[in-house]
């Protein structure tokens, strides 16, 4: 059981357990099918949610709460399991999700608990064009673009 528990992490994100519910479940209103894919976008200090373009159109949500150490990263996962998953956490709690790329495994624990105590979900297939518009807009410079077009 230890070898699937990844034990190092390239990304680290402390992130209050409400926030992030609420953001997923936001993200989980976007996209078609079963899945409902939103990217976490761990960068610049600071992690955004972006929800896949369906339908519905698209989602982006900042939590500002959050605080970052480690590479810039996005991995994609299931917005409607990883919020069942919070159901169980409660909701003053502060999460910590760690990763090491876009294809290793997510690692969820409460802060304070016991290390052992966690969950792991594995991340969707990247979707290189939701990737690269969260890369794009990092810095704000597609806002500064626009502001730009429209003066």
């Amino acid at each position: 059981m230890a070898g699937l528990i990844p034990q190092r992490w390239g990304t680290r994100v402390a992130v209050g357990a409400d926030a992030l519910r609420a953001a997923l479940r936001l993200g989980a209103l976007f996209g078609d099918g079963d899945q409902r894919p939103v990217l976490l976008d761990a960068a610049g200090g600071r992690l955004r949610l972006l929800a896949a373009e369906g339908e519905a159109g698209t989602a982006e949500t900042a939590l500002t709460d959050a605080a970052i150490e480690g590479a810039d990263a996005a991995i994609m996962l299931d917005a409607p399991l990883i919020a069942g998953l919070l159901d169980a956490v409660p909701k003053s709690a502060c999460l910590v999700l760690t990763w090491d790329g876009p294809g290793a495994a997510l690692t969820i624990r409460e802060q304070g608990r016991d290390a052992a105590d966690l969950w792991l979900a594995m991340p969707l297939v990247l979707d290189a064009a939701l990737h690269r518009r969260a890369i794009d807009t990092r810095d704000g410079a597609e806002a500064a673009a626009e502001l730009q077009v429209a003066a």
